[in-house]
């Protein structure tokens, strides 16, 4: 994931320890990005997404993950708030 600039056509990474590859998200009214599920890759630096919650509160460049807090496992989610 990552934060797009419309001004400067540049993409800036979010810190993520999870894989959000097939993940869903929704952002809130009050400006929070939820974002759930994901991929099940496990390797060394990027732990399995499938059941995890990311809040991501703009500005900056950090999401707090909640990893293994699903019951299931959640691949192309649909998230509402």
């Amino acid at each position: 994931m990552a934060i797009y600039n419309l001004d400067d056509n540049t993409a800036t990474p979010l810190d993520s320890q999870t894989d959000t590859f097939c993940s869903g998200g929704s952002w809130s009214g009050s400006g929070i990005l939820y974002n759930s599920g994901g991929g099940d890759r496990d390797i060394k630096q990027i732990k399995n997404g499938l059941q995890t919650i990311r809040k991501y509160k703009p500005p900056g460049t950090t999401m707090q993950e909640l990893v293994d807090v699903m019951k299931t496992k959640r691949w192309y989610p649909t998230v509402v708030t």
